[in-house]
C-alpha cells in the first residue's frame, strides 16, 4: 500500500485552516458582490488544460 501523499497536496493544521477558511470567505463574499457563483470540482481529477477548458465551455453553453 501507497502510503505517500498525492502530488500537490497537503495538510493543514488547526492555525492554518483557520486562515484558510477566512481567506476563502472573504474571496466568496467579493466575488459573490460582482454576481460570480462558487464552482466546486473533485480534489482529484483530470486538471488539464483541455479538461478545465471543455467545463468552462459547457457552462458558458
Amino acid at each position: 500500500m501507497n502510503t505517500q501523499p498525492y502530488k500537490g497536496s497537503r495538510d493543514f493544521y488547526p492555525e492554518d485552516k483557520r486562515l484558510q477558511k477566512w481567506l476563502f470567505a472573504k474571496w466568496a463574499e467579493v466575488c459573490e458582490t460582482f454576481g460570480y457563483e462558487q464552482y466546486d470540482a473533485p480534489m482529484l481529477s483530470d486538471n488539464s488544460k483541455e479538461h478545465v477548458m471543455s467545463l468552462v465551455n459547457q457552462h458558458n453553453k
